[in-house]
Formats: C-alpha cells, structure tokens, sequence
C-alpha cells in the first residue's frame, strides 16, 4: 500500500528538524539532555549513534515554550531547572500544558491549590490589579496647558 505524503503524520523529529521548528540550538539541545534538564522522549543509551536523540510531537512543544523563556524572556537556566523541579509533579505536561508567565525573568505559573498566581520558586504571589482600577474613569480630563503636569477633570 503507497501512503500519501500530504496525509502523512510525523512521529518523530530530529535534532536538526527540532532545531529548526524550535530554535533551541543543537548545541543547546545536546547540553540538556547530557544535563537531564531536557531529555528526548524516543533517545538510545549511546548518543554517539546517528539519530539517537529523536523528539516526539510533545517534546517539540515543549522544547517550543522552553526556547521562549529562555531565549525570548531571558529566565535563567538555573531558575528553568528549579521551575522544572518544583513543578515535576505535572509530569510530561509541565512545559506543554501549564500556563506560564513570565515576571522580571521570573516564572509565575496559575497555582491551582490557592488559585493565583505564583513565582513558581518562591511562592510568593502575584498582585493582580486591572489597569482600570487604577486609572480610574479620564474620559473628562484634559491638560491645563502645554507645560502643566495637572490634569483637570469634569
């Protein structure tokens, strides 16, 4: 039987196609899984073979979300890798399934238990005030003048 190319699904992803679809670098991708921070679902015990590090579709999402926080956001390895410890107990979720944020090179994450949200290490919560509250209602405020910092309001 000849399966169509167009209707073919991809199971697996090589380091260099992950590369390409993730933008974590080889040499990123190999020092996490030599680090265990980030291994692949479908490696071989010797890494010396070809194709021994092979990423599932999971893996690829993942490793999506990990290259924006680290690369993009600029969180720390080390704070990845205590993130990754603290939240171990999502399993193979953690990095496809859990919302996370990211506040000054911190990540916060919605804690389901106290349900707010959390800087994932610390625990320490998040103040969350809508930018309304603050701002209050200015339709009716104008400036007095060119140079004054005083607004008037009706």
């Amino acid at each position: 039987m000849v399966q169509d190319k167009e209707n073919s699904v991809i199971a697996a992803f090589t380091e260099e196609q992950v590369e390409r679809l993730t933008g974590v670098t080889l040499r990123q991708l190999r020092h996490w899984d030599r680090t265990k921070f980030f291994v692949p679902t479908l490696a071989y015990e010797d890494r010396s073979q070809p194709f021994s590090r092979l990423y599932s579709f999971r893996d690829l999402v993942s490793l999506k979300v990990l290259s924006a926080l680290r690369n993009d956001s600029k969180v720390s390895l080390q704070h990845l890798r205590g993130v990754k410890d603290k939240l171990a107990h999502l399993g193979d979720a953690l990095w496809s399934k859990t919302t996370l944020y990211v506040l000054k090179r911190k990540v916060v994450f919605d804690n389901p238990e106290s349900k707010t949200k959390e800087e994932v290490l610390s625990g320490q919560g998040v103040l969350q005030i809508p930018l309304e509250v603050v701002t209050g209602n200015n339709e009716g405020c104008r400036r007095e003048d060119e140079g004054a910092e005083k607004l008037l309001c009706r």
